[in-house]
């Protein structure tokens, strides 16, 4: 491997990507960059060819890319932070963010965020627009979640308020922070948000308009797949470890609850119109929070309901209550 200090270490996770992992390495390595990079590749046993498709592009480059194995199946959360701080070992200056069935589709991608890092020291992530690929239909458009028509700077405020970076396009300074939150691998389904955060506490946020990587929605993705609700459950666990974490900055733990009652606020809205009683009595359950969410949805919409389905939800609330 080159002796010259690693600029920029490359995060990527596969699973399962046959189709998709090859077009995202070579996204990588056709980089037109005078900065080094490398791949660190985390592989988790793949049941598909994956493995294989990685080991071969390993052997061939090995000087660009780190083959982090397993040796059993560790799921989604635990191969994202071994890789992690596989980068976050490496010794590079910096970290971007590439999952194996996405790609980027500019060139000259990490040249232009690592030319602004290394210019603007006050910032601490760089990230840009991206396009959204529906495998089913072909259709390739602009995403929705993207912030801005044009070049933005935010602030760590901005992003408390709602996740706009997509992981295809970020780049951040790397070890700007101490370590991981404790509760990051047992708790954390959605690992790149936390990232955001840690990072964007350290400095501003530049955002480019152009958009320089495509993001696949497609059936075999984690988080795109999973039932609304549970990826609700799931954001509010991530709040809960952000509020943690910033618990000494009020500003951003106000902002960080809001978010989090309005995810409480839209799971209460689908139990209710799900009507199924055992989901209901599971999701009140969970706290005093959710319980308020669910009778100010149920109170609001009873008195419009079928005499039917009116009297099962009052009868459900009293059981609830202890009445």
């Amino acid at each position: 491997m080159d002796t010259e200090p690693l600029a920029c270490a490359v995060w990527m996770v596969t699973y399962n990507h046959e189709h998709f992992i090859a077009k995202a390495i070579e996204s990588v390595l056709s980089q037109k960059t005078k900065y080094s990079f490398r791949i660190y590749l985390g592989e988790d046993r793949s049941t598909d060819n994956t493995a294989r498709i990685c080991e071969n592009f390993a052997s061939r480059f090995p000087d660009k890319i780190v083959l982090v194995k397993s040796e059993m199946n560790m799921g989604a959360k635990a191969n994202g932070i071994r890789t992690y701080n596989a980068c976050f070992a490496s010794g590079a200056k910096y970290m971007a963010l590439l999952e194996g069935d996405d790609f980027w589709n500019d060139i000259n991608k990490l040249e232009r965020q690592l030319n602004f890092l290394e210019s603007n020291p006050d910032y601490s992530v760089c990230f840009h627009a991206v396009h959204r690929l529906d495998e089913k239909s072909g259709i390739r458009m602009l995403s929705e979640r993207n912030p801005s028509p044009k070049d933005e700077t935010y602030s760590i405020t901005d992003l408390a308020a709602g996740n706009f970076i997509y992981t295809s396009s970020v780049v951040y300074r790397n070890n700007v922070f101490k370590k991981l939150p404790e509760r990051f691998s047992a708790d954390t389904a959605v690992c790149d948000y936390v990232l955001h955060m840690l990072n964007a506490y350290h400095g501003k946020i530049k955002y480019f308009a152009e958009p320089m990587a495509t993001y696949r929605l497609h059936g075999g993705g984690i988080w795109s797949t999973a039932p609304k609700v549970q990826r609700l459950y799931d954001w509010i666990g991530v709040m809960d470890l952000l509020i943690q974490e910033f618990k000494n900055d009020i500003s951003i733990t106000e902002i960080l609850k809001s978010q989090r009652q309005g995810s409480i606020n839209a799971a209460a809205k689908i139990i209710y119109s799900s009507n199924r009683t055992d989901e209901i009595e599971k999701f009140v359950a969970r706290g005093e929070e959710y319980r308020n969410a669910f009778y100010d949805k149920s109170n609001r919409v009873i008195a419009s309901e079928k005499p039917v389905r009116k009297n099962i939800f009052k009868r459900l609330i009293g059981k609830i209550r202890g009445k």
